[in-house]
């Protein structure tokens, strides 16, 4: 009867003990959950609105290149057509502005044409001379002065190309820079907590 009895004591210490320390194990982490949960949102940093400025800038200068290289096509195109379909005619400068040089030349059956465009490639012309041309005879709105072709936009094409990334190149290197000197994690540090003391367990008389 006396075992029996020291037994069940033995047994309420330990179940009583352990029931203590399992609420102690389940109550840190509740803690720090609440914690992290109080915890202010962290604002956007520096970094992020470098990797945004540095996208727009690659952006911009890809599309400009990009309608550089266009406008290089469309003449190569031009230029195509009307070697396909060759006619020669002598024109008249009527008006040279900065968009447009306008012409007037008259094809073989007799019409009288003044391209609304103007004439391609009129570097060097002037109001009241009279130049030789070459046109589409489809199209004869599409007219060039004889012995030029899309090779001269090369030079103004490829200033205008490497004058963009001349601009762009540094900026985006000094960006990529910045980015790498700035630490990337912007967590904000953790909040020390208190750690609860476990309850003493009482002892039992028998």
């Amino acid at each position: 009867m006396a075992n029996e009895t020291a037994n069940d004591v033995v047994l309420a210490e330990s179940g009583g003990h352990g029931e203590n320390t399992d609420r102690v194990e389940r109550a840190v982490p509740s803690t720090e959950l609440t914690t992290r949960a109080a915890r202010p949102p962290v604002p956007p940093g520096p970094a992020r609105r470098r990797r945004v400025t540095a996208t727009v800038i690659m952006v911009l200068a890809c599309v400009i290149s990009a309608l550089c290289l266009l406008v290089l096509y469309g003449c190569w195109h031009d230029d195509h057509d009307i070697d396909t379909h060759l006619g020669r005619a002598d024109a008249d400068v009527l008006a040279v502005v900065f968009n447009r040089t306008a012409v007037r030349f008259v094809t073989p059956d007799g019409t009288v044409n003044i391209p609304p465009e103007g004439v391609l490639y009129p570097s060097g012309l002037a109001a009241g001379e009279v130049v030789r041309v070459e046109y589409d005879t489809l199209d004869p709105s599409m007219v060039r002065v004889a012995g030029r072709s899309y090779t001269l936009a090369f030079l103004p094409i490829g200033s205008t190309i490497a004058g963009t990334w001349v601009i762009a190149g540094p900026l985006l290197w000094w960006l990529r820079r910045q980015r790498r000197s700035t630490p990337t994690s912007t967590t904000a540090p953790p909040t020390p907590t208190t750690p609860t003391n476990p309850p003493t367990p009482t002892a039992t008389t028998a």
